[in-house]
């Protein structure tokens, strides 16, 4: 079985999610093969897949252009935008002709136009997963940017054409025929004990850590170095792993797997984003979100955090003084922690793709 799999390079996220359905797609089949259509650099996928797979760096998305983890650029995505659609057909249809005879069984869209476009050009079964689209998204800057408006009508016109929509929750805006699924993520590997072995944590070392993240742009911040009575586990913004008394910082390519940190930490600090949202979601992890202003997205993660997470919001960002840090974490971490979820949408959306059509 073939898949052509094509996702979207806005942050971690999409990538995250699309890793979950295709491990979970070879549990299913094991004779699975993936060909990746996408900018997210391959190590993320060798991370996350057991699975066959290859990657084609191909600009398979814009999204939105973002100045850091929480502002975005609307000037410079429109630009890229502007380049991208022009440019589109063309990147479809080389694609198609390489393709010739040997077509995968279907293409998968975590919301890239590229995918969509493909899939209607090749008369192949599409499917678009997603928990927001671009056009929805697009329609909040109008005030801001009006040319985004042009770009909206464009992908929902390509996102009509999937053969079969997926939603997966919390989905930002319902769609009727849609398929809805619980949140997807992917699959911790490691117990607690091994996590923090990993982090070259002592064994009597029973100091809560709490794990800092900004997903794919990585956290930036120094956060609360000075407070001995936790162990702070960054992740992104530096090249390689480094130790100093009571902090780990990690690299995006982490040495140790992120789902793994997000089931181990005792608490996840960081941005409202889907992938973050979701592995906190399934292993009942304590969340303290920085809010995204702005982001209309970020209203309906954090309606889905408050009501089914021990969650808090922070008031502190990157950068934040120590005593700010600790009033913070203490309310934090006097949460109970959360139940572990085990239904995966996952899964869900695993047995869609294999399912043989009607």
């Amino acid at each position: 079985m073939s898949i052509a799999y094509f996702v979207s390079p806005h942050g971690f996220g999409h990538a995250a999610r699309a890793a979950a359905v295709m491990e979970a797609v070879s549990k299913i089949r094991s004779d699975v093969s993936f060909e990746l259509f996408t900018t997210v650099p391959d190590w993320f996928f060798s991370q996350s897949l057991s699975s066959s797979f290859a990657v084609r760096q191909v600009v398979s998305d814009i999204g939105l252009v973002q100045v850091d983890p929480l502002r975005e650029d609307l000037e410079e995505t429109v630009q890229l935008l502007e380049r991208f659609w022009s440019t589109l057909p063309e990147t479809a249809e080389s694609i198609v002709a390489e393709w010739g005879d040997a077509l995968p069984e279907a293409v998968v869209s975590d919301i890239s136009p590229l995918g969509l476009e493909v899939a209607r050009l090749a008369g192949l079964r599409s499917i678009l997963i997603e928990n927001f689209t671009w056009d929805w998204i697009y329609s909040a800057y109008r005030d801001r940017s009006p040319a985004l408006a042009r770009f909206g009508d464009l992908y929902a016109e390509l996102a009509s054409t999937a053969s079969t929509h997926v939603q997966c929750e919390p989905a930002c805006r319902a769609v009727s025929e849609a398929v809805t699924v619980k949140p997807v993520s992917r699959e911790a590997r490691s117990s607690t004990a091994e996590t923090r072995r990993a982090l070259g944590l002592d064994e009597g070392d029973d100091r809560p850590f709490i794990l800092l993240t900004m997903g794919g742009l990585g956290w930036r911040g120094e956060g609360p170095t000075d407070d001995d009575a936790r162990v702070i586990v960054t992740l992104g913004g530096c090249d390689r792993l480094e130790r100093s008394a009571g902090v780990v910082r990690l690299p995006n390519r982490s040495p140790v797997y992120p789902p793994d940190l997000m089931r181990a930490a005792d608490a996840v600090v960081g941005k409202l984003g889907y992938s973050t949202v979701a592995e906190c979601y399934r292993a009942g992890t304590r969340l303290g979100f920085v809010r995204r202003p702005g982001f209309p997205e970020s209203p309906i993660l954090e309606a889905f955090v408050k009501e089914r997470l021990p969650a808090v919001e922070m008031e502190i960002a990157p950068g934040a003084g120590p005593d700010r840090w600790r009033t913070d974490l203490e309310r934090l971490l006097a949460l109970p922690s959360g139940p572990a979820v085990a239904e995966n949408g996952a899964t869900e959306i695993a047995r869609l793709l294999t399912r043989p059509e009607s």
